[in-house]
């Protein structure tokens, strides 16, 4: 029943992370973005999920351990039921091991690179080369190389069995079928994640996705506040979307105090322009209005 036979091709085997599976992880890691950056400046708090190494915990580790055993044990045991000894085909003949391990072969690796996309968030013409294109890519790598490495005594075990691959249905039956089974549960799990368990970030994503416009004014931390560290103080200023940072710079300030009551009841005052500009202005009446002007020094008065 069982042997110590690979089940794999050992020069196939060897180019799963070398060539197959080698792009999307470069996609994801340098081109893939949880949201644009535009949207982070508009709700900086998205920062608080790295801080609070939401996604590197413990917890989300095994979670992963245990989905990759979950996909793998579908895997095998819907392979192996696929190809019932060897699978006698239609000529008479049994496919062989090697047809089965390379069925077996392509749907990992479908797996896998099914796997990615779910947990792309941003695709690009990047991602569409990197992870369909891996799969393209060893559709055409099997077929050239099955056919000439036989015959330059590399790879022997292919011998004969490009044919029996490409014409077998339950070779494509396999490759389609075993990889929806084993993400169904993926997709299942981000379904109902999003609809009934949504996270701040998610909603922020939909934002990104159907291009909402988010009208209200926000609010954030003065970049020369001198009291910004006091206890419970936070200085804001209002900040309209399109305003230039010397804009933002030269708004007016208010405070608000967290701790003026156990409750927490924000009071508001102004403050003084002293925190927010290194240089004092003065009032000049002209006839068109009131006009300010910076001044070094004292002001003097008239």
């Amino acid at each position: 029943m069982f042997s110590g036979a690979i089940i794999y091709e050992s020069w196939t085997l060897s180019l799963y992370n070398v060539f197959f599976t080698v792009l999307p992880p470069l996609a994801m890691g340098i081109l893939d973005q949880f949201v644009s950056a535009r949207l982070l400046d508009r709700y900086p708090q998205l920062y608080n999920l790295g801080q609070s190494n939401r996604f590197f915990r413990l917890r989300v580790f095994v979670a992963w351990i245990a989905n990759a055993v979950y996909h793998s044990l579908i895997l095998y045991i819907f392979g192996v039921l696929l190809w019932p000894w060897d699978l006698i085909q239609g000529d008479g003949k049994t496919a062989g091991h090697w047809v089965w391990g390379t069925g077996m072969y392509g749907a990992v690796l479908l797996t896998v690179l099914g796997k990615a996309g779910l947990v792309t968030n941003n695709w690009t013409k990047y991602h569409v080369i990197a992870i369909p294109g891996s799969m393209a890519f060893w559709i055409a790598f099997i077929a050239a190389y099955a056919t000439v490495a036989p015959m330059v005594n590399v790879s022997e075990e292919y011998f004969g069995t490009v044919p029996r691959i490409f014409s077998s249905p339950i070779f494509w039956l396999q490759l389609l079928v075993l990889p929806v089974l084993c993400l169904l549960r993926d997709v299942g799990y981000k379904y109902a994640k999003r609809m009934y368990r949504p996270q701040n970030y998610h909603h922020i994503q939909e934002i990104q996705k159907y291009n909402i416009q988010d009208y209200r004014p926000r609010y954030v931390p003065p970049l020369d506040c001198r009291h910004s560290g006091c206890c419970g103080t936070l200085l804001t200023t209002r900040v309209s979307p399109g305003w230039s940072n010397s804009k933002r710079r030269s708004a007016r300030y208010d405070r608000y105090s967290a701790c003026a009551s156990r409750e927490g009841t924000p009071s508001r005052r102004r403050t003084s322009r002293r925190h927010a500009c290194s240089r004092r202005t003065t009032r000049r009446r002209t006839e068109e209005g009131t006009e300010r002007w910076p001044r070094r020094g004292r002001i003097r008065k008239r």
